[in-house]
């Protein structure tokens, strides 16, 4: 139970880390400071944290689906 609990909790954490970097990567495209190295870095971080995320759920639900 505790294990699932830091699991949940982990999960948040990375949905959340998530949606932030995807509004920095927003908000740059959509002020039009496409030209900086620093965009191209947001666009990598962005995806590798929403890849993250969607690993983090997957892995939550197959762990609730084995446990339950």
């Amino acid at each position: 139970m505790k294990d699932n609990k830091k699991s949940m909790i982990t999960m948040i954490i990375f949905i959340i880390c998530a949606v932030i970097w995807n509004l920095i990567w927003l908000e740059e495209f959509i002020y039009g400071d496409t030209n900086s190295k620093s965009f191209l870095v947001h666009i990598i971080c962005a995806i590798i944290w929403d890849f993250n995320a969607v690993v983090w759920i997957i892995n939550y639900l197959k762990s609730k689906k084995n446990n339950g």
